[in-house]
């Protein structure tokens, strides 16, 4: 074989080599985000929030820090009535509303169901009561499905993170959320699709005019 050819085939095994590498460097990056993140929302899952906090070093200065704690309300008759793949729908809307109301360096986590947690670092309890209001604000946004749009609501508990003590925290935002949730408002259907001869149609629920 010629020098022509050897400086070739040493250069072909280079590339191959530096291409083999970087397949398993994307594959190893594709199995740690899948094993970090909840299949049907695309949320962090209760793995990473464990390992954010037991990994972190750094702790801010002059922010408060808050999880709070949230599950869906009726969220199981939802389920029996329309069947998995509405309630999925329905937890994928649900995670799609806390994510567009939070900040980049916030995070939100399904911890399995129908709970979800949110870390926050804030500058004062003002924030904290500010985020609570555009939070439950944001739930009265009726979820697309496909049996309709659905009106959810959620049971919220917050506890300020101490000590990077997570566990405690969510302990506590869960004791709260259960105290809420007394006082729930439940899952309710606003309205169906209707076939029409224009396609589907979206229908308001009719309301009875009350007796003069």
């Amino acid at each position: 074989m010629s020098v022509a050819a050897l400086q070739h085939v040493n250069e072909k095994s280079k590339y191959s080599f530096v291409f083999d590498n970087m397949k398993e460097e994307n594959l190893i990056q594709e199995l740690v985000e899948r094993a970090y993140t909840d299949e049907l929302t695309q949320c962090n899952n209760r793995r990473y929030l464990s390992e954010y906090f037991q990994n972190r070093r750094k702790f801010p200065a002059g922010e408060e820090e808050f999880l709070f704690y949230f599950d869906l309300n009726d969220f199981k008759p939802v389920n029996d009535r329309y069947g998995h793949k509405v309630g999925d729908e329905l937890l994928k809307g649900f995670a799609n509303l806390l994510k567009e109301n939070v900040r980049q360096e916030d995070f939100v986590c399904r911890l399995g169901g129908d709970e979800f947690c949110l870390f926050v670092k804030l500058q004062s309890q003002d924030e904290k009561h500010v985020l609570m209001k555009r939070l439950q604000s944001s739930f009265r946004s009726p979820i697309d499905t496909s049996v309709g749009k659905l009106n959810v609501q959620a049971s919220i508990g917050y506890a300020q993170l101490r000590d990077n003590n997570w566990e405690e925290a969510l302990a506590k935002a869960d004791e709260k959320m259960y105290e809420a949730k007394k006082h729930k408002e439940k899952v309710k259907v606003t309205g169906h699709y209707r076939n029409t001869k224009k396609g589907k149609t979206w229908v308001k629920p009719h309301t009875r005019k009350k007796a003069i």
